[in-house]
């Protein structure tokens, strides 16, 4: 049996679906996908020849806001100053300097294998969630990778420390997922792994869930996490590095 996604989705898969804010920028974003869930009705393979405009709710999702709370703090700000800092720098605006992407595009409610109907499977041509996935690490993350060599951001934080092979492969290639030097750091009983990538030219950063009982679920751990992100970029790019990345 020959597997063959459709056209629409490859269109749609490989472009930047899933992305807000300013790809330009030195300061990127990157989740594992989507929460919430696809209906069939609303499910459409939308223009993602540029990233999207951020919705009118887009801070009423709490994953937002501790990204926002994460940034405030690499600006020097306290997480509860997030909201401030958010709308003064037009955060996730398309001249803000600053980008959100997922590396898989379509919505699920959890990031299990399970949820994969069949209406799905008609759209996309691709039978199971994890087919699903192999495609986009294929195809999807060769365009990631396309991004980052053409506008070389100084940072890329990315939330899901169980996912750190597909944040490599997405942002370095496949060829060194087994040969880059890996630095891991113990914080509060949470892991934050950093490597170079780009050429040296981008600090890749993997943190945990921005939730759950092993996440990142106060604002006191988005706190240290974002200094310590900001620590690793100043020994990098030089003393207060954050004041000219956007």
């Amino acid at each position: 049996m020959i597997i063959k996604a459709t056209d629409d989705f490859t269109k749609w898969a490989s472009g930047y679906s899933g992305c807000n804010g300013d790809v330009t920028g030195n300061i990127w974003f990157c989740g594992i996908e989507y929460g919430g869930n696809e209906a069939e009705n609303e499910f459409q393979f939308t223009d993602a020849s540029n990233p999207a405009d951020i919705p009118d709710d887009f801070f009423k999702y709490q994953y937002n806001i501790k990204v926002a709370k994460i940034y405030a703090t690499l600006r020097g700000e306290a997480v509860e100053n997030y909201s401030t800092v958010a709308l003064r720098d037009n955060l996730f605006v398309h001249n803000s300097g600053v980008f959100k992407m997922n590396l898989y595009p379509i919505s699920f409610h959890h990031d299990t294998d399970d949820l994969w109907p069949e209406w799905i499977y008609r759209k996309t041509g691709l039978p199971t969630k994890s087919i699903y996935r192999a495609w986009c690490q294929i195809y999807r993350f060769s365009e990631i990778l396309k991004w980052v060599n053409k506008h070389s951001p100084k940072i890329i934080i990315c939330t899901g420390i169980t996912y750190q092979n597909d944040f490599i492969m997405a942002f370095n290639g496949l060829e060194d997922l087994y040969k880059k030097d890996i630095s891991k750091k113990t914080i509060s009983g949470r892991d934050l792994v950093a490597l170079n990538v780009n050429d040296d030219k981008t600090i890749l950063v993997i943190i945990p869930f921005l939730g759950g009982t092993h996440g990142l679920n106060s604002d006191q751990l988005l706190q240290v996490f974002g200094k310590e992100i900001q620590n690793l970029c100043n020994s990098k790019f030089g003393n207060n590095c954050f004041s000219l990345l956007t």
